[in-house]
This record gives C-alpha cells, sequence and structure tokens, in this order.
C-alpha cells in the first residue's frame, strides 16, 4: 500500500515510463566538461540507485547498471554511446532499457561543454513491446583543480517525443578521483530529477568508472 501510495502521490508526466515500468527516468552523468581529443577514445562502467520522493515520503525506485562508449571526433567535439539497463526496485515493476547517441562540443576549453543525447526507453508491459523518445540537451561545468581531481555540476532538459508528454528537469553534482585525470577516474555523483509545478521527483546516486584508450594525439585538451 505504501508503494502505490507513493506512486499515486508523484503524478509524473512520463506516464508511459513510470506508470508501466515504475522506474524512474535516467539522470546520470558520471562525465565532465572535457572533452577527449581527437582520435581517443572512452570506456566507461557505471551503476546508479534511485529513490523516488514525494508527499513526505521516500520509496527505493530502481537499480541501473551500463557502459558508455566515445570516440574524440575532433579536438573539442566528441560523440558516445550510452547503453543501460534499469531494474526496478518496486513490488511488480517491470525492468527497462536505455539507449542514447549522444553528441558533446566544448564551449570553453575544460570548463563548459554542451551535449545532446537523444535515445529511447525500450520495455515490455502487459506482453506487449513499448518505447519511448527523447531529447536531453545538457550543459557541463568543470571545475579542474589539477590531474587528480575535478568537480562537474551539470544540468539538463528532457523532451519526451511522446504525446501529452511534459519536460523533466535534471541535476547533477558530481566528482572525479585519479592519480591521472587523463588516464583513468572514478566519478561519484548524486543528483535530483523532477517535473516543474510538481511535488515530488527522484534523487540518484552512483559511481562511474572512466578509462581513456589514447589515439594519435595525446589524450587531454
Amino acid at each position: 500500500m505504501k508503494k502505490k501510495t507513493l506512486v499515486l502521490a508523484i503524478p509524473f508526466v512520463l506516464i508511459i515510463l513510470w506508470g508501466s515500468a515504475c522506474v524512474a527516468p535516467v539522470n546520470s552523468s558520471y562525465e565532465s566538461a572535457k572533452t577527449l581529443g581527437k582520435g581517443n577514445t572512452e570506456v566507461m562502467g557505471l551503476y546508479s540507485h534511485y529513490i523516488a520522493s514525494g508527499d513526505g515520503e521516500s520509496e527505493n525506485s530502481n537499480d541501473n547498471i551500463g557502459f558508455r562508449v566515445g570516440h574524440g571526433v575532433s579536438d573539442n567535439s566528441d560523440i558516445s554511446l550510452r547503453y543501460i539497463r534499469m531494474n526496478s526496485a518496486l513490488e511488480g515493476g517491470i525492468n527497462a532499457n536505455y539507449l542514447a547517441l549522444a553528441f558533446k562540443y566544448s564551449l570553453m576549453e575544460n570548463i563548459i561543454a554542451a551535449s545532446l543525447p537523444v535515445g529511447a526507453y525500450f520495455y515490455s508491459a502487459d506482453g506487449d513491446s513499448e518505447s519511448t523518445f527523447f531529447i536531453s540537451p545538457k550543459l557541463l561545468f568543470t571545475y579542474p583543480v589539477n590531474d587528480k581531481f575535478e568537480t562537474t555540476f551539470a544540468s539538463k532538459i528532457d523532451f519526451y517525443l511522446e504525446e501529452d508528454s511534459e519536460s523533466t528537469l535534471g541535476f547533477n553534482l558530481g566528482f572525479g578521483i585519479s592519480k591521472d585525470l587523463n588516464k583513468w577516474a572514478v566519478r561519484p555523483e548524486a543528483g535530483y530529477l523532477f517535473n516543474p509545478g510538481e511535488s515530488g521527483g527522484y534523487w540518484s546516486f552512483g559511481v562511474g568508472f572512466n578509462y581513456y584508450i589514447a589515439g594519435k594525439n595525446a589524450l587531454g585538451n
């Protein structure tokens, strides 16, 4: 009953995804504003835990695990592919899959970047396969302390290409920790996703691990 009450207390506008799949939309980032550099490649693994909150209550929503592969198209632009398996933590919840292709462009070297993920959620409900498509423009701001630690703030807006769906806003605060951020990084992160004008939303907590493979150019801009 508590879980049913919580779902009703968060009238999330993405009814198809929330009502049927019982999983929170993806809000994690696990990246900085730095671009890879032409010819360089990134591979990343991630884990995220989501908590639905609203009307003074909270409940575990879903646990995500996935990966991202990125490649430097030029010295100031990247392209990446990300897949995430979304496992519902709710009783009777339906699992989902997230797939997105993202284009990233540096606006201020190593400090500000814009990203445009385009993709879809895939899941099955009542024996039928369903999909929800989205476009999620994002801005990333990174303070590069040194080659061992950095802080990144990211903000995004999700546009769902389903009839009668409204946009959602997401914010993340993450850190890059390493002996050499040009080679690898552990990235703990926390975030919040919500529908403006509605009470309640989703908290996310997790960690990503990035490993960089140098191409013809030295990694880093």
